[in-house]
């Protein structure tokens, strides 16, 4: 029998579904809330209609602005003791990965006021990887975006910027009580935001189903399981087969939609479910170069693809299913590897259709290669799925590109 966890929060997937947000806190008893959101939130008029909502419901706001792309440890634990010095009773994220990563982080700083360092709890890099203690207090997320799925997962990305590591901050701990998803405020994403974000849930879903279980080696609660299974099949179609109609009629809220719920799936199945390799690189290249981080997932989700051959956990059938699922004929004679190179040549189709640029077009060559392995090697999340050799290999594919 194949063993899993899982545990979601309460989500309401509809059109307007951030006005819940002042009323569910109330109704839990929130008094103070701290909403965490960065400048093109506001300047959509989305966060000041949050802001009012909440104070109609006679709650305390107080802003934090300070989100960028790859969140700073820095910023985090600034929050954190200013929402701790408030007494905040609420954190609300709304934005991206990026405003609901640096939430995530200020939560997690309020449950555990010994510590003045988020990095403390992070795992990875400089982290200690301490447990976290839970705060008395609600954690809402309205995701404006498609793709990191942190609106329902366990986990953020949190930026040691000394080193250029990303380090995880992970755990039930942080686990949203609530997840409001609206597929209309997509709809003024850009071209390349829309791109990103998608390919970062496509990511999630196709890398935890074929190589994410080997992150038990390191965390001994994510494997292949059939939830992730379930999650990551359905999300890969529904991404799939809908990102060319969103991103060439960015207002057909029938096609966000079924992308945003898509990435939903895909941020349910990967905790359970693991991350590797696809990640691995995708955070390696943002933390060396300071992309976007799901344009770095887009670049390692084929080595992800290709190494999961090697994995004994899949078969011909698993990776036929995934073809299956991506709309795609797999030939009767076909051996897994000739399936996996299937499904490889189609995803990097719809990179060219998303404009997905190659880290030549980047603007690196590869006499980095050297230096990516070794940065790479330090992530568990590459040294538990290919060995130094197989991921300069995958980088070699890469820059040939």
């Amino acid at each position: 029998m194949e063993s899993f966890y899982t545990q979601v929060p309460l989500t309401f997937f509809e059109e307007d579904a951030w006005k819940k947000a002042a009323g569910l806190c109330k109704l839990q008893g929130v008094t103070k809330a701290m909403l965490v959101f960065g400048t093109v939130t506001r300047r959509t008029g989305l966060a000041d209609k949050v802001i009012a909502s909440f104070e109609s419901m006679a709650i305390d706001v107080y802003e934090w602005t300070k989100v960028k792309p790859d969140p700073s440890y820095h910023d985090i634990n600034e929050g954190g003791k200013l929402a701790r010095r408030l007494g905040v009773n609420a954190v609300i994220g709304i934005g991206g990965g990026s405003a609901m990563d640096t939430a995530k982080g200020i939560y997690a700083m309020l449950g555990n006021p010994d510590t003045d360092n988020i990095m403390d709890h992070c795992f990875g890099g400089r982290g200690k990887a301490k447990p976290i203690k839970r705060p008395m207090a609600m954690l809402v997320m309205i995701p404006t975006t498609s793709g990191t799925g942190s609106e329902v997962s366990t986990g953020a990305v949190i930026t040691d910027d000394e080193i250029n590591y990303k380090a995880t901050l992970g755990g039930l701990q942080i686990l949203p009580n609530v997840a409001l998803l609206d597929p209309k405020l997509d709809v003024t994403m850009p071209f390349s935001l829309t791109a990103h974000t998608a390919f970062d849930a496509l990511t999630h879903a196709i890398e935890s189903y074929l190589v994410g279980g080997l992150a038990h080696k390191v965390k001994p609660l994510m494997n292949f399981n059939p939830l992730t299974d379930t999650m990551g099949l359905e999300a890969a179609r529904l991404i799939y087969a809908n990102l060319p109609t969103v991103l060439a009629h960015p207002d057909d809220i029938d096609a966000r939609a079924q992308v945003k719920y898509g990435s939903m799936l895909a941020g349910i199945g990967m905790c359970p479910g693991g991350l590797t390799l696809g990640h691995g690189i995708g955070q390696l290249f943002g933390a060396q170069w300071h992309i976007p981080h799901g344009l770095g997932c887009a670049l390692g989700l084929v080595p992800a693809i290709r190494q999961g051959v090697k994995v004994a956990h899949n078969d011909r059938a698993r990776y036929a299913r995934l073809a299956y699922n991506l709309g795609l004929e797999v030939a009767p004679g076909a051996g897994t590897a000739q399936i996996a190179e299937q499904i490889a040549q189609a995803i990097e189709a719809l990179m060219v259709t998303a404009k997905i640029p190659t880290v030549r077009e980047l603007g690196h060559t590869a006499d980095e290669i050297d230096a990516l392995v070794e940065a790479g090697m330090k992530d568990p999340l590459n040294f538990v799925s290919v060995t130094p050799d197989e991921l300069r290999a995958h980088l070699e594919y890469l820059f040939s590109k």
